[in-house]
């Protein structure tokens, strides 16, 4: 049994997204273990999850052990918003968020009290111009 989504923070695959990555584990098997917590919750991977128990097959999974729920969300967002492909409505939502769990303040020059990072700081983090 697939554990809850509680995070799957971004919508669902496109059909035809879907359909063809389907169809690549279907040929090759899973290329990208799945990221669980230590909980079993998948944090990363919840479509290879899905497609491998639909097609009967293995599906490999890596924990990864974070400091706490927040880190969790970051390593979440961050992954997605590196390899995703995102129309700019949604990645613009999952950068902002992502601002927000690092607790960056939107604004020029704006600092975090606790990491004194700035936005353009995240941006780079996620190989962006800060302008994106």
């Amino acid at each position: 049994m697939i554990p809850p989504d509680e995070y799957q923070l971004f919508d669902d695959l496109r059909p035809e997204e879907y359909a063809a990555l389907r169809e690549d584990i279907r040929k090759r098997g899973i290329m990208v273990p799945v990221d669980v917590d230590e909980d079993g919750n998948i944090l990363d991977g919840h479509h290879r999850k899905r497609i491998a128990e639909e097609l009967g097959i293995e599906c490999p999974s890596v924990t990864r052990c974070f400091v706490d729920e927040d880190a969790k969300v970051e390593h979440v967002l961050k992954i997605n918003l590196l390899r995703r492909h995102l129309d700019p409505v949604a990645w613009g939502k999952a950068f902002k968020r992502l601002l927000d769990v690092r607790g960056v303040k939107v604004g020029s020059g704006a600092r975090n009290d606790q990491t004194s990072l700035t936005v353009r700081q995240v941006a780079d983090e996620v190989g962006v111009p800060v302008a994106t």
